[in-house]
């Protein structure tokens, strides 16, 4: 579980440990807790079931999932050649 903001959108990924995948979610100002397990999060001391296509707010609230895509790290060096990743001499 992971809150943070991409730009000036809030989000909420919410991760598959057996999976090892995660999945990406609007979050609308919401922190979240990992919940009684991979169904649902927890805000506020609300319960929010986790679906494919978004998180279900108590209240009748939907906070979309947004699109997104897994690549390993060379990938993504491959494209960028000039990318700088995390954790070099260069990094900030």
């Amino acid at each position: 579980m992971l809150n943070d903001r991409v730009g000036f959108v809030d989000i909420v990924l919410v991760g598959d440990p057996q999976g090892r995948g995660a999945r990406a979610y609007r979050s609308q100002g919401h922190r979240f807790e990992r919940g009684s397990g991979l169904s649902d999060v927890v805000s506020d001391n609300a319960t929010w079931p986790v679906t494919e296509e978004a998180l279900l707010g108590p209240d009748g609230e939907s906070l979309p999932r947004l699109p997104g895509h897994v690549a390993y790290w060379f990938a993504w060096a491959g494209y960028f050649e000039d990318a700088q990743l995390g954790g070099g001499p260069n990094a900030q």
